[in-house]
């Protein structure tokens, strides 16, 4: 008898993980226009949910990425984002901190991130327009190209499009790793269901896999 299991993402969103409507949400949050703090944004972001200590960690991090730079001021460093850069990683000086800083701004760029995302269809609308599908197909387009991207304000480069999508990738783990730090102090509801599915399904599995191995060795004899 063979066994076919459909894992769709309704399965994730009963344990409020977000869906990718949501993901769309979320990055448009936290890459609002001028004016609105990095506090409001993440609050906003995270549905206020999760705000501390989850939040006040993502708050650091946009922080720690130059939130308030300009891509062509990423490489300055003042003392708010060194400080909040010491509460997650210990150093004896300031410049082991400030290259720290700089070092994960080389990897993970978020200010052109932003860039990019100012670019995209709808986020000037509704948040329900932006779609961060169209955000990931500018960016994979632009990649494959090796062509940079002409943004309002500068010009970014064919590996700032690179770091920019890496950004965007290690934000969207942030928001899963932060959405399953809540999902799992609730673990008396939907998240013991999925943990005996989870446990039925992989003791089928073994089964299954003791009963092909005796298989195997059956016909070899």
């Amino acid at each position: 008898m063979k066994t076919v299991v459909f894992w769709g993402a309704g399965a994730t969103a009963s344990l409020g993980i977000r869906t990718t409507q949501q993901q769309s949400a979320f990055i448009r949050h936290l890459a609002q226009p001028q004016g609105a703090s990095v506090e409001d944004r993440v609050r906003h972001a995270l549905q206020d949910k999760a705000v501390a200590p989850w939040g006040d960690a993502l708050r650091d991090l946009l922080t720690i990425l130059g939130d308030r730079r300009s891509v062509e001021k990423a490489t300055e460093v003042d003392d708010g984002e060194i400080e909040a850069m010491q509460r997650h990683w210990e150093s004896t000086t300031r410049t082991e901190v400030r290259q720290r800083i700089l070092h994960l701004r080389a990897a993970y760029d978020w200010p052109a991130l932003k860039e990019i995302i100012k670019a995209c269809p709808g986020i000037k609308a509704d948040e329900d327009k932006f779609k961060i599908n169209d955000l990931f197909n500018v960016m994979d387009l632009h990649d494959q190209s090796g062509h940079g991207f002409h943004a309002d304000d500068t010009f970014l480069t064919p590996q700032q499009v690179g770091t920019a999508k890496s950004a965007l990738k290690m934000l969207l783990q942030a928001m899963v790793f932060i959405d399953w730090q809540v999902a799992r102090k609730d673990y008396d509801g939907q998240l013991a269901l999925h943990y005996d599915f989870a446990r039925i399904l992989g003791r089928r599995m073994q089964r299954a896999g003791i009963e092909r191995s005796d298989e195997l060795c059956e016909s070899q004899e």
